[in-house]
């Protein structure tokens, strides 16, 4: 994937390795999605419909085990959860548009998943700096690094 439009730098480091790491994850899945849909990779529809499944399924985990750490830490910022709260609203409607346009091999099936994964990446992108990065010294003083 040499032209990967959503790429993880240092400077969006949460300063916890583990989350890091999904946040990494989640942008080479969403990168893999338009590297398909753009035509840089190949498949089938089936294929289609599993990066869209990752991505979704990802998006669920990473930020359930995000707002564990936030609870359990008991650090939890309530702009914070509602961010979430809205975002897994909004993905599973544009994952709906675009699975549903999968399976019907429907011609706007490559534009409704390039919607979901453009998405997916932009937010996941200013959330992780404008909001992610304020849990750092709580989950740090925790012992999450």
């Amino acid at each position: 994937m040499e032209n990967q439009l959503f790429v993880w730098t240092e400077e969006m480091s949460v300063g916890v390795a583990l989350l890091d790491a999904q946040h990494r994850h989640l942008f080479m899945h969403v990168n893999g999605l338009l590297d398909r849909v753009d035509g840089r990779t190949s498949g089938d529809a089936l294929s289609l419909h599993q990066l869209l499944d990752d991505i979704m399924n990802y998006n669920v985990y990473h930020i359930k085990e995000e707002e564990g750490y936030m609870h359990a830490f008991d650090c939890p910022d309530s702009d914070h959860l509602a961010a979430h709260a809205w975002y897994i609203a909004r993905i599973k409607e544009l994952f709906a548009e675009a699975s549903g346009a999968v399976r019907s091999s429907s011609e706007q099936a490559h534009q409704a998943c390039r919607e979901f994964a453009m998405f997916t990446g932009h937010w996941h992108t200013r959330h992780i700096v404008e909001k992610d990065r304020t849990y750092k010294e709580c989950f740090n003083e925790h012992g999450l690094r």
